[in-house]
């Protein structure tokens, strides 16, 4: 009876659902490398199951709502077959295949661009191989359309439609059989844009040609679509009317009209290629974006290239492609039961402009896909404390997923057959009540429950369960969508439809299987994201041969027999020179002030003491005079005894002291054994009045300085919470470790010398010196840049992982504040949600330059500023040079002004704009380099190229015309990766200034790499960025005080507002509520606006 009324709906016209198409990216990077499981996931209780709210019909009354009640449509008629299932995933995915190389394969490279490296003091040249292929064939012209949809009127049941039709550029009035149809719904999802593509290869003006690409929102031609011998003109419109196309279900529908609407022509001209990628389109505004919408367009031909040619790919956005036979599964906690999902093995291509052609990138990828099973088992499999990071209520993470009705239902029509493997798939609207609870109405208007509706009617053994709630892969209630549906009409941007009621479709959950190769669009818990990362590490060799032979296959790009050939590569990966810089010099405390202590440095690492840990460098800088207390330990971890932790409390307090961090002698030993967890810590008050009342009743701890906090776990909800207390409420440095790492056998002297760096940095000192060698002297790298008055900034801006929709963004700045460039202060806001340009950016360089000029003895504003920009995308470059560049400069006048006000003592005040070099930082790409297989001196012990690359050539941009000298870019591999294959970091300079050159820069910039004050090693991109993207990192642990518990913010949309508008307004109502800024005001009385402790201002508390 339920699916029979259902399937009459089916029969009217309503939607239904189709196979998921992978539109979403996974937030991870690799694969797993565990096989598939082959056990039966055992059935768990519903104890642990958490009933939600119902969704079902918004017929008569509340009391029927809550209750699971809905009213059918009228006329269906119950007539019950043979009960059988037909269930296809049991155990999930099985078979997944590793990958195995084609016969007699090898890395073949390509060495057209193996030329000679300009040649730098303090470098060597060299050859590397890169994940990219020259592009030998485009095509000189593209002409761009976009496609709209109209209205589709159901199935075939509306007589007499004309075939389908290409009109003239006007619109016509549509056929007399169309104008009586009665209103349609449009077409929403990607896959039915798909289908009906499809159909238009059948329809003028795409019909018998092969010259053209889409996405199924934009289409890209060789020649025009309307005349290909006539130049389209503006916005010029060629409708198709009447387009019949059979739906993913299998049935046919009819679309009313599809337009394409001519939007530019992009021109590749001979020679010229790579520069005409940053060009705007034909007939454009300058400021128009050009490398994107050129990208995005050759990008459209790649895509093409890989339906064409390959099989079983699964493609996820414009240019990921993952193999659905290439996966593993990630192992569930528990070796018993089935994983939730699976890791697939894939690859990423975009088009490039390279300095002297036009390039392609491909490179490894790995996605994240559902396990198909059925839905019951997933919801089984997902309940599970490893996968609290995906909310309570696991249903949601179902949502618009497609299901497979995996028993027969009986035929109820004679022109609809509902077994079809089409019309089995839906898609899941919402979660009801248990069967037993979930309620429709029949055609005599009597309640009857789904649970007896299979048990008695249907006669379904074994009998559906009753622990899982009911599955809605129907229409959604219109209770669930009154809201926004009223919402968008008071706003114009909607209008709802009231010509039917809801039709609801509920399937017990142990009758719906998920269908295979559907994106898993969340952001991974750390269970899985550990697993992922584990599994993606290929090693070097083994990724070049990937990408070399599996990846460009893949992407049809070595295939000879692709029908329409729109792009042609040259063979092999790309050699290309480059550079190997030397490490800088790495020097402690010497015997005296003047005779520093250099330490040999290999592989970007080096060792703080002697190899059994006994000899302990001293820190280049300690703090002055004597500490009041040592590291008191404070600890809420049962596995840590009290003899354990005291014992350990006086070896790592020796151990700061053998690094030079003195104490006053004789102090007590700081323990405290809180004899709880932090969990056991119910809100961030009831953790303060805690530590407050210890420090009131102990002569130690309003001494102390510096805490060492022992953890249960690694549970980022508990560090937030201690973080906010610590950092905000109470003014205490704090350092986190867990006690599982306070209790191992491995030698504890190299982590106490670990937690001594942190604590060095909180009492800002310096823990070593970055040293350039200029013959036989050794001098501080930096001393050019403190001699020429120049401030290094650094800023980044971080977006939330949080349950809350609208959450705000942390934008963080830091500014340099000592002329060794080892202390860095910090400046902190929070923005409209998503937005990556920085908005309060001019305030808080202010306070940096502020900052800087007040800390040096000087007291001079600086001349020269260093600007490190994390974080920024490519489409964005033109905006931080017309948006962000000014505000810094903005920013360094708010600086002036104010000191120009009267200080004590006296600030030299300069007329003049700061000289600026601002350069972005890129970690976002997919960019890798391979040595050579004969060069074994520049191959490291893990088989990628040993650090100080640099590569400023070939792969990197043209050169702007524009701003020749002003703009380039280069990568660096500055670290030793631990494992799998390195990822260098992409540096863009968009404004150089007076006096600093390419060279000049790439130096610093490294030896920033080698002064990261958290670590013994060089890191992979420049300090000051590093430190600016922990400090908003600190920043979203901060925020979780406000957003933890809630999905959306107190704060509703006021009318005539716009997205924009509503997130900013957001963001600063969250700024000032104590959540998030305890101290709002500085004890000065003038308004703070950064959210820490103002004892923190000073110090790099975040490291």
């Amino acid at each position: 009876m339920l699916e029979a009324l259902f399937q009459k709906a089916e029969i009217g016209g309503s939607s239904s659902s189709s196979k998921a198409s992978a539109t979403t990216d996974s937030a991870i990077a690799g694969p797993s490398s565990q096989g598939p499981a082959s056990l039966e996931l055992p059935i768990r209780g519903s104890a642990s199951k958490q009933q939600a709210t119902p969704q079902i019909s918004s017929e008569p009354t509340k009391s029927q709502r809550d209750t699971g009640k809905g009213k059918m449509p009228e006329g269906a008629k119950i007539r019950p077959g043979e009960w059988k299932t037909d269930f296809r995933y049991d155990n999930g995915l099985q078979g997944g295949s590793e990958f195995e190389c084609s016969k007699g394969a090898s890395s073949i490279t390509n060495k057209a661009y193996a030329k000679a490296s300009q040649q730098v003091p303090g470098s060597m040249p060299i050859t590397v191989v890169t994940n990219y292929v020259a592009v030998k064939k485009l095509p000189r012209t593209l002409y761009v359309y976009t496609v709209e949809y109209g209205g589709m009127v159901g199935n075939d049941d509306v007589q007499g439609h004309a075939q389908p039709q290409a009109s003239s550029s006007t619109v016509p009035a549509p056929p007399s059989s169309l104008s009586i149809s009665p209103p349609s719904r449009g077409v929403m999802r990607r896959s039915e844009k798909r289908c009906v593509f499809e159909a238009l290869k059948h329809a003028r003006p795409l019909e018998g040609r092969n010259d053209w690409a889409t996405d199924h929102l934009t289409v890209w031609s060789l020649r025009p679509l309307e005349d290909p011998n006539t130049e389209p003109h503006d916005h010029q419109i060629i409708p198709v009317w009447d387009l019949r196309f059979q739906k993913p279900t299998g049935r046919t529908a009819t679309l009313e009209l599809v337009k394409f609407i001519f939007q530019y022509k992009l021109g590749f001209p001979a020679g010229k290629e790579t520069h005409s990628l940053l060009n705007p389109p034909d007939g454009q505004p300058e400021d128009t974006l050009g490398a994107s919408v050129h990208i995005a367009a050759l990008n459209g031909l790649v895509s093409k290239r890989v339906t064409e040619t390959s099989t079983d790919v699964i493609q996820v956005g414009p240019n990921k492609f993952f193999l659905s036979k290439g996966f593993t599964s990630m192992p569930h906690p528990l070796r018993n039961y089935l994983a939730p999902l699976n890791a697939h093995r894939g690859y990423y291509s975009s088009i490039r402009p390279g300095s002297e052609k036009v390039l392609i990138n491909v490179s490894t990828k790995a996605g994240t896909f559902f396990n198909p099973m059925k839905v019951s088992t997933f919801l089984d499999s997902i309940d599970d404390a490893k996968y609290k990071e995906y909310g309570t209520d696991k249903t949601k993470l179902l949502i618009g997923r497609t299901v497979r009705i995996c028993y027969e239902r009986v035929q109820h029509d004679d022109e609809f057959n509902p077994n079809t493997d089409g019309n089995r798939r839906k898609t899941i609207v919402g979660f009801g009540e248990f069967p037993s609870k979930q309620e429709f109405m029949t055609e005599s208007g009597e309640m009857m429950s789904v649970l007896e509706y299979y048990k008695d009617v249907l006669k379904a053994r074994p009998v559906p369960n009753d622990e899982y709630r009911c599955v809605n892969v129907g229409s959604k209630p219109r209770s669930d969508s009154k809201a926004a549906d009223s919402k968008a009409t008071d706003k114009g941007k909607g209008k709802k439809d009231d010509r039917t009621g809801p039709k609801e479709l509920w399937i017990p959950a142990d009758l719906l299987e998920l269908d295979p190769d559907q994106p898993f669009p969340r952001q991974l818990s750390q269970h899985d994201m550990d697993k992922m990362l584990k599994a993606a590490q290929y090693t070097p060799p083994k990724t070049q041969l990937l990408i070399a032979d599996e990846g460009l296959k893949t992407l049809g790009l070595t295939q000879a027999n692709a029908p329409s050939r729109l792009i042609e590569i040259e063979p092999g990966l790309l050699q290309i020179p480059g550079r190997m810089l030397l490490p800088p010099a790495i020097a402690y405390r010497g015997a005296t002030p003047q005779t520093p202590s250099a330490v040999p440095v290999s592989g970007a690492s080096w060792f703080m003491h002697d190899k059994d840990g006994s000899k302990a460098v001293k820190f280049f800088k300690t703090p002055v005079g004597q500490q009041e207390q040592g590291v008191h330990v404070l600890n809420f971890c049962a596995d840590v005894d009290r003899h354990l932790g005291e014992a350990m409390t006086n070896s790592i307090n020796l151990r700061l002291q053998e690094h030079g961090i003195s104490f006053r002698p004789n102090q007590p030993l700081g323990y405290t054994n809180a004899e709880k967890s932090l969990g056991a810590f119910q809100t961030d008050g009831e953790l303060k009045d805690y530590i407050d009342v210890r420090s009131k009743n102990s002569r130690e701890w309003p001494r102390t300085q510096l805490f060492l906090v022992l953890l249960h776990d690694t549970s980022s909800d508990n560090y937030a919470r201690l973080k906010r207390v610590a950092d905000q409420m109470l003014g205490l440095h704090t350092v986190c470790l867990t006690g599982s790492k306070f209790t191992n056998a491995y030698p504890r002297k190299g982590l106490f010398t670990n937690l001594a760096l942190k604590f060095n940095v909180k009492l800002r000192g310096q823990n070593h010196q970055v040293s350039s060698v200029t013959g036989r002297n050794t001098v501080p790298a930096f001393a050019a840049l403190e001699k020429d008055e120049t401030i290094v900034i650094g800023a980044d801006v971080s977006h939330a992982p949080t349950q809350m929709n609208h959450c705000p963004s942390v934008a963080a700045v830091v500014g340099s504040l000592d002329g060794d460039y080892a202390n860095f202060g910090g400046s902190m806001r929070l923005q409209a949600s998503k937005q990556e340009v920085i908005e309060d950016l001019a305030d808080m360089v202010k306070e940096r330059v502020i900052a800087y000029t007040l800390s040096h003895k000087a007291r001079q504003l600086p001349r020269n500023m260093i600007f490190y920009r994390d974080g920024v995308g490519e489409d964005q470059f033109d905006c931080a040079r017309t948006v962000e560049i000014e505000r810094v400069k903005t920013g360094f006048g708010l600086a002036r002004a104010e000191l120009s006000r009267k200080q004590t003592p006296a600030v030299t005040v300069r007329p003049g704009e700061i000289n600026l070099t601002f350069i972005v930082v890129g970690k976002r790409h997919h960019t890798r380099f391979f040595p050579l297989a004969t060069d074994r001196a520049n191959t490291d012990p893990t088989e990628n190229v040993k650090p100080g690359l640099i590569i400023d050539s070939v792969i990197t941009r043209p050169t702007d015309p524009k701003n020749k000298d002003k703009t380039f870019d280069f990568f660096l591999q500055s670290h030793t990766a631990l494992k799998g294959t390195a990822k260098s970091a992409h540096y863009i300079v968009l404004e150089l200034g007076t006096g600093m050159t390419a060279t000049k820069i790439q130096i610093i910039t490294h030896n920033f790499c080698y002064n990261y004050a958290r670590a013994a090693k060089g890191v992979s991109y420049a300090g000051p960025a590093y430190y600016a993207d922990r400090l908003a990192e600190r920043g979203t642990h901060y925020l979780k005080g406000y957003t933890t518990g809630k999905e959306e913010p107190e704060w509703k949309w006021a009318d005539g507002e716009d997205l924009k508008q509503y997130q900013k307004r957001v963001a600063d109502s969250i700024a000032a509520t104590p959540q998030w800024n305890p101290n709002p005001t500085n004890p000065d009385g003038h308004v703070r606006k950064n959210p820490w402790h103002p004892s923190f201002d000073k110090t790099m508390f975040w490291l």
